[in-house]
């Protein structure tokens, strides 16, 4: 075992001996645990801090599984009572075989572990979402020349020289390379739709689907008002005004108050518990899954029902676990 100790003295205070310790593993060699260097370096003062990598692993302290020396180290700390084991909440090191699984499998079937595991869940759904995701365009981007992207990258050169020295003379040649790039992206647009309206024919449909987009009517956008009636001019005014509207409608909606409802549901929480509530099964949450729509709106965990039409066995099978938990306990998840 390698070892590193500094001892840090304070005034009249006890001596504060602190420890950087590794202990080498080796599965080629079958090399066992130090037992004698760390009894040495453990019985080497009262107040003793011993920090580092012993790679012990053990389950008591949130590893996947159970090393020989994370046996042995447990061994040996249990017949000193006034030291104690700090380690991380999760495993430093996760190797590919013992990867842990996207199920967050509750430590004990009390309700607050209940509430950890079902956050977990949720928090694990919408981040594979999210890494299952990627940006699609409805209309993909226009490509443009080789000469346009030459043109823009030196716009960008001249426009960050200009915002260093405030050269009028870089700023005219920058006016101009902008002048230069709106009209050759017209002409390149004005010049690719010329080449569309050639290239359509009745033979193959183009002609009569483009001519279907030009009966349609022309609805004119009304201008965007602000709360107070005012016209929202400035580019910034038009976002404060749509920024302020999906804000109002997405608001959580607080007025919810029924006496009907309240009534009929303090008359169920007064009433004597049920003990004997069946147990669900994955089969019949799978049914109603099966049976939601896919086109609702989320709730404020943003899992859709088209995600939860795509939940994988696995998942369904540790629902259906959760719910059986609950129902046991007679408890309502928090979140």
């Amino acid at each position: 075992m390698d070892a590193t100790a500094i001892e840090i003295k304070i005034n009249n205070f006890p001596p504060l001996r602190v420890v950087s310790a590794y202990a080498r593993f080796c599965a080629e060699i079958n090399r066992k645990f130090p037992e004698k260097d760390f009894l040495k370096i453990l019985n080497s003062g009262n107040n003793l801090i011993i920090a580092g990598d012993l790679n012990a692993a053990h389950k008591t302290w949130n590893n996947t599984r159970s090393s020989n020396f994370g046996f042995r180290l447990k061994r040996t700390i249990q017949n000193y009572p006034n030291a104690r084991i700090v380690a991380h909440y999760t495993p430093t090191h996760i190797s590919s075989r013992s990867r842990p699984g996207p199920l967050p499998i509750p430590a004990s079937p009390s309700n607050e572990h209940l509430d950890v595991a079902i956050v977990r869940l949720g928090e694990n759904i919408s981040e594979a979402l999210v890494a299952a995701s990627k940006h699609e365009f409805k209309t993909a981007p226009i490509k443009l020349p080789r000469d346009i992207r030459s043109k823009i990258r030196h716009r960008n050169r001249v426009r960050r020289f200009w915002q260093r020295s405030r050269n009028p003379a870089l700023k005219n040649e920058l006016h101009t390379i902008i002048n230069e790039i709106a009209s050759d992206i017209r002409h390149l647009s004005r010049a690719r739709w010329d080449k569309t309206i050639e290239e359509l024919s009745p033979e193959t449909g183009t002609l009569w689907r483009h001519t279907s987009f030009l009966k349609k009517p022309f609805h004119h956008i009304p201008l965007l008002k602000g709360a107070l009636g005012s016209i929202a001019v400035a580019p910034i005014e038009k976002a404060e005004v749509i920024a302020d509207s999906v804000q109002k409608q997405f608001e959580l909606n607080t007025d919810v108050e029924n006496p009907r409802f309240s009534a009929h549901i303090q008359r169920f929480l007064d009433s004597p518990t049920c003990m004997d509530l069946e147990k669900t099964s994955p089969s019949e949450i799978q049914g109603f899954i099966k049976n939601l729509k896919p086109n609702k709106s989320p709730g404020n965990d943003l899992i859709t029902n088209r995600i939860l039409k795509n939940l994988p066995t696995k998942f369904i099978i540790f629902i259906a676990l959760l719910f059986n938990m609950l129902l046991e306990n007679c408890y309502f998840p928090k979140s």
